[in-house]
């Protein structure tokens, strides 16, 4: 139709040629009947709601009903009958054909399945009744899931009762299977909330693109948002929840303001004609949970930190979810590695796993107010906010020298509210239960149990530590150094940034502790170094560096840098073994909590004063 005056936006839009020349049933969506009501200076709409109001007289009740979608035209006939009647929450069998829905819940007051409504919404019609308190995304995508002829649809606002702990507690490991089974998930990418629309599915409620430029013979059509540029400035992509629904789904549709795109392992497609194989896709769109790693441990631990560097620059509204949202990707790693969690960190790699470090300046998450507070303990990075990862130069390798870790505590001991158990590291047995009789055991789950407000789970081990008293704390002070010559190289300047140095009695440089920028100890708490493991790696020269350039990034340290980040050579100097990963935690009363991670120079730690201790980390 023409874009006449008398006409609101949605009726301009429709094409009036296909009723004309379409030999089947056409049907465009016009909206929702009550907010045609509202558009009194609308030619088309008054007809529709005059002839509504007529032929459905006693079913119409302004601001009420009907609350269905109105779409002009005739439906498809062989669509499955009874769709609409039985709308309602639905227990399907294992085999059941759905869609599954990603989108950002955003700000606006949402309708949830509650334990108060829940066997109601199991009643046929039931979503009929409240269609009017569904926000306007779920509405569209339940219309166009129809449209599709499709039966099923997974909403998680629907279809998880948001206020049963034990039924979220079921089904939130379960992403990976309820996202990856999905016949494929409609991603809301251009949506900022639940109340935006999901474009196309009503007429006019795409963004109107730039109109054709005639120049002479020559017609010059706009050429739309392609999908990467559309995923990566929009909401959706910022948003931790919707990280893994994104990867954990084997195909998807995405909706944004101008077009469809279809994107699966195999290809991508774009209304505008835009395809591209699996082979030319962008690097935005590679998943590492579908990297071929096989049994190589070192391969595998790259997939997860990747997936862990990706999840920790998203935002989450609330601190509790930041393992909740993670935890359907653990799943899937667990079925393809062999791999049991503690908290967010594998537990066969589990020296390893805890010298995490943030990117700057780790903040502890939220512990206050209590339903919403983060319940990871301080030991892991779900703990944290900041770019979260494992320094690749000082745990895997730098100029080819590979770095090799040996462990210093014997045993790490889990404790949750199940009971608690040895993590059993570099296999994938899961080992046995401690006896009840253990001392340390039956203390640490009484520990446990009285912290249960706070944290989840408490990690007990024996292990040799020293009070940090006995060294300062401070900002880098690289301009002291008698080996480093200036300007530093950029890498080396910015990874100072995030660090504070340690030093000795006599004021020289002797370790770094990293994603730690400052240091403000409060007089109440005891704070010590924990002697986790030892770091060996054969020495790095110049020369290797020299020689490993077309396979460095532009910014990388010179061998001088490289050790004076952690340590002053001229008074620690290199040797086998010197590098020791040490935890800086703070402990009040029989708890502690981790702050940092570091490296201090095996001749820097003092043995006269080191203790042996069993800490309980929260």
């Amino acid at each position: 139709m023409d874009g006449s005056q008398d006409l609101c936006k949605t009726c301009q839009a429709v094409d009036i040629a296909k009723y004309l020349c379409h030999d089947g049933p056409v049907s465009t969506p016009m909206g929702y009947f009550q907010d045609i009501l509202k558009n009194e200076n609308c030619t088309l709409c008054k007809l529709i709601v005059k002839a509504l109001s007529v032929y459905a007289q006693s079913y119409w009740q302004p601001g009420k009903y009907p609350v269905e979608m109105c779409h002009l035209g005739r439906l498809n006939d062989n669509l499955p009958p009874g769709r609409i009647e039985q709308m309602r929450l639905f227990k399907s069998d294992r085999h059941c054909r759905y869609l599954a829905l990603s989108y950002v819940w955003g700000k606006a007051k949402q309708f949830k399945t509650l334990k108060s409504n829940f066997q109601q919404l199991q009643q046929d019609g039931a979503l009929l009744r409240v269609r009017d308190q569904l926000p306007r995304l779920i509405n569209d995508v339940i219309a166009f899931v129809a449209d599709l002829g499709e039966t099923y649809l997974w909403v998680d606002a629907l279809c998880i009762v948001q206020d049963d702990l034990e039924v979220k507690d079921l089904y939130v490991p379960k992403m990976d299977k309820i996202y990856g089974q999905a016949l494929l998930t409609i991603v809301a990418v251009s949506a900022s909330g639940a109340n935006s629309a999901l474009p196309g599915v009503v007429a006019g409620s795409r963004t109107q693109s730039q109109p054709p430029v005639q120049i002479g013979s020559l017609t010059l059509i706009p050429e739309l948002r392609g999908l990467k540029a559309t995923v990566e400035s929009s909401t959706w992509r910022s948003r931790g929840w919707t990280f893994q629904e994104g990867l954990l789904s084997r195909k998807r549709l995405y909706f944004s303001d101008s077009q469809v795109h279809w994107h699966c392992s195999v290809s991508h497609h774009s209304e505008d004609g835009e395809d591209s194989p699996a082979g030319e896709l962008s690097s935005w769109a590679l998943n590492p949970l579908e990297r071929e790693v096989g049994d190589d441990s070192r391969m595998r631990f790259n997939v997860y930190e990747s997936l862990v560097r990706q999840y920790t620059r998203r935002s989450l509204t609330y601190p509790s979810d930041s393992l909740s949202a993670f935890v359907g990707i653990l799943s899937a790693l667990g079925d393809s590695f062999g791999w049991r969690f503690a908290s967010a960190l594998p537990e066969n790699l589990f020296d390893f796993a805890l010298l995490w470090s943030p990117m700057w300046q780790g903040r502890l998450r939220p512990r206050e107010p209590l339903g919403s507070a983060c319940k990871s303990p301080t030991w892991c990075w779900t703990a944290w906010e900041d770019d979260i990862y494992w320094d690749p130069w000082r745990l895997d390798a730098y100029v080819g020298k590979r770095v090799t870790l040996r462990t210093e505590v014997k045993d790490f001991i889990i404790v949750n509210k199940v009971g608690a158990r040895k993590i059993v590291r570099e296999d994938h047995s899961l080992g046995e239960a401690l006896s009840d009789s253990s001392p340390a055991v039956l203390e640490a789950s009484e520990l446990a149990v009285l912290n249960e407000s706070s944290t989840d789970y408490a990690l007990v081990f024996e292990v040799l530590s020293l009070e940090v008293g006995i060294y300062t704390i401070s900002s880098p002070r690289p301009e002291l150094s008698s080996t480093l010559s200036s300007p530093f190289s950029d890498s080396f300047t910015n990874t100072l940034r995030g660090q504070l140095w340690i030093y000795d009695a006599a004021g020289h440089h002797c370790g770094t502790l990293r994603g730690f920028p400052s240091w403000d100890p409060s007089s109440d708490s005891i704070y010590e170094f924990i002697l986790l493991s030892r770091s060996d790696q054969d020495k790095v020269t110049q020369a290797d560096v020299e020689d490993y350039l077309d396979r460095l990034p532009l910014e990388y340290p010179s061998a001088d840098e490289y050790y004076e980040e952690v340590f002053d050579t001229n008074i620690y100097p290199y040797k086998s073994w010197c590098a020791l990963n040490i935890l800086l935690v703070e402990r009040k009363g029989d708890l502690s909590q981790r702050l940092a991670v570091g490296q201090l120079h095996a001749d820097a730690w003092d043995s006269n004063n080191q203790k042996i201790k069993t800490f309980v980390l929260v």
